[in-house]
């Protein structure tokens, strides 16, 4: 691919030595992260995976996505990849050659993150050298990267099963493909792009920001632009055509899921990277840019028109699902869920954290300049700051995000330290003077949202006792020996008991969107004051089961679960005595006497 190489880059021997430290220290950052057994980014996310992956190993059905522990009454479909359970299945199967097959995928679970860790590190570092123009990193930018990457090394410590760490590796590799500005940085981009959209959805902002740069590249005429595109679009294509194929399946590939990669995202990627290729293909070299735009905008309006024609369900977007009682009580309570001055609202964010996302922002601000001393990869270096920068943004919107900025903004710190510290600086107090108001107006950005926005105390209430207590370290014994049936239980509780369950035993609710419908009941047979509202959302199922501790008074705005909770009784629901003494309550449901 002419003109699109970074010279420097290229002719510079890889340096072993900073890359050791560079991976000793974020590895440190993981171990201390772990020093207490368990990791600060682990949540419910790995509970579910490991569902999943249990299931799939038991049952081997590869395309089957119904998770039949959970029935809410309909039997749960999962839609979480099973791209990411392939290793952990891999490995299971290794690991079962030499332990207990009960062992095999719990060591598979610890192992596996830490692996994804090494290329995670090889890329980032490697991606930084080239956003550095392939010059020696200095050791304060390198270690200044580290510190911000330490949320994002968090995803890689044992047992951290969930998506993102996977999600983090794409995304990393999506940003060296541009700043290699090579072919085999295209293929790269085609190839991580499709991937994350196989995994889930979270990155498909950052997937449209770098295809629309690289589209706008193309239409301007930067160097390199028009192979890049090419051979992006062709990689794109094939990995879109064959991860349909392992991992949806034909029927997979039918179906509209608006939250999963299925019909609607297949085709749009399919077609899209089509289109590009065709246009870049077949298009003279010499056509001028305005009508290269104007035929790619046409094509991208009619492909627009077409998939909303096609999918009219997705343009509600991928929680159509979720029914009202659902979003009010359950969605617009999780907090990850918000931006960034609900965070704050809600006493969830330090100080720290926003000076972090500061900093970030004024590295991005910095970084942008630097584009023209990365020799023929300056095109690529500002798509890759592009899909960066979003991160950020998306952020501040969206807290669930700040995994993304932590590793993909902080790969352009070692360069703004570098032109920092050898004086590679503007130099005109114009040019200062532009650079120093964003800077100030950054650094007093989150003192000014942590002095201005209040903090209002959350109210426990009921609604947020069953979202959170699961009743960890109790005895479930009283589940062993039950008949076969579907358990209500406050979606804080559901999970454990599904891990501890026989089998036979479903639970009615998770806390994940598709369950809307259990989470929809479970809410409703709890907090409801009208006994027919109650009898209804509990008439499919069979038993009842709830954690007991002490209540307030004013829980009665959840006159079961208070009465449960607490330890009394209620009409129509039946004890079931356990071995021990425990604060896990069951009942068995008596439909005739129900109140």
């Amino acid at each position: 691919m002419n003109g699109t190489r970074g010279v420097v880059a290229d002719r510079t021997a890889w340096p072993l030595g900073p890359f050791l430290l560079f991976l000793a220290v974020l590895s440190g950052l993981i171990a201390l992260d772990m020093a207490d057994g368990s990791s600060i980014v682990a949540d419910i996310d790995d509970q579910m995976r490991y569902l999943q992956l249990r299931h799939l190993v038991d049952s081997g059905a590869w395309f089957d996505m119904r998770l039949p522990m959970i029935t809410m009454p309909e039997v749960y479909v999962s839609p979480w990849s099973r791209l990411v359970d392939l290793p952990y299945v891999l490995l299971a199967w290794l690991f079962g050659l030499f332990v207990a097959p009960e062992d095999a995928l719990k060591f598979a679970m610890l192992a596996w993150p830490p692996i994804l860790f090494l290329p995670f590190a090889v890329l980032s570092f490697e991606t930084m050298r080239r956003l550095n123009g392939g010059r020696e990193m200095k050791p304060i930018g390198l270690m200044a990267a580290v510190i911000a990457m330490a949320v994002a090394a968090s995803e890689f410590a044992p047992g951290r099963i969930d998506h993102h760490n996977v999600q983090l590796v794409l995304m990393v590799t999506m940003l060296w493909g541009l700043a290699a500005w090579s072919s085999a940085g295209a293929v790269a981009v085609g190839l991580s792009a499709t991937l994350s959209v196989v995994v889930g959805l979270e990155c498909l902002p950052f997937v449209v920001i770098a295809f629309g740069g690289m589209v706008v590249a193309y239409g301007l005429g930067w160097p390199g632009a028009a192979d890049f595109l090419r051979r992006a679009s062709a990689s794109m294509f094939v990995t879109t055509i064959f991860s349909s194929l392992a991992f949806a399946g034909p029927t997979g590939m039918a179906s509209v899921q608006c939250d999963a990669f299925s019909a609607p995202y297949i085709t749009a990627m399919a077609g899209f990277s089509a289109v590009l290729w065709g246009a870049v293909r077949f298009l003279p070299e010499r056509t001028r840019p305005l009508p290269r735009f104007l035929l790619l905008g046409v094509l991208g309006l009619m492909g627009c028109a077409t998939l909303a024609l096609a999918f009219p369900l997705c343009l509600s977007g991928p929680y159509q699902m979720i029914d009202p009682v659902s979003r009010a009580l359950w969605l617009d309570r999780v907090v990850q869920e918000h931006d960034i001055l609900y965070f704050r609202q809600q006493g969830r964010i330090g100080l720290i954290m926003l000076i972090v996302l500061s900093a970030l922002g004024l590295v991005a601000w910095r970084s942008l300049p630097l584009a023209r001393e990365v020799g023929g990869n300056w095109p690529g270096y500002l798509v890759a700051w592009l899909v960066a920068l979003s991160s950020l943004v998306l952020t501040v919107a969206l807290i669930r995000y700040i995994r993304f900025p932590a590793s993909l903004m902080a790969l352009f710190i070692p360069a703004v330290v570098d032109s920092l510290v050898s004086g590679r600086t503007t130099r005109t107090a114009g040019q200062r003077l532009a650079w120093l108001v964003p800077g100030v107006l950054a650094a007093l950005a989150p003192i000014l949202i942590f002095l201005i926005v209040p903090q209002e105390a959350t109210r426990m209430d009921a609604v947020h006792l069953m979202s959170a207590d699961d009743c960890r370290d109790e005895d479930f014994s009283v589940l062993q020996g039950l008949a076969p049936g579907i358990v209500m239980a406050p979606i804080g509780l559901s999970l454990n008991l599904i891990e501890r369950s026989p089998a036979g035993i479903s639970v009615a609710a998770v806390p994940f969107h598709r369950a809307s419908p259990g989470i929809r009941r479970s809410l409703l047979a709890f907090t409801t004051q009208d006994p027919d509202v109650r009898r209804s959302a509990l008439e499919p199922f069979d038993y009842v089961a709830i954690c007991r501790f002490p209540l307030d008074p004013a829980q009665e705005t959840a006159p079961l679960f208070a009465a449960l909770a607490s330890g009394g009784s209620w009409p129509g629901l039946v004890p079931v005595a356990g071995p021990t003494e425990t604060r896990l309550q069951l009942f068995s449901i008596d439909h005739a006497a129900l109140n």
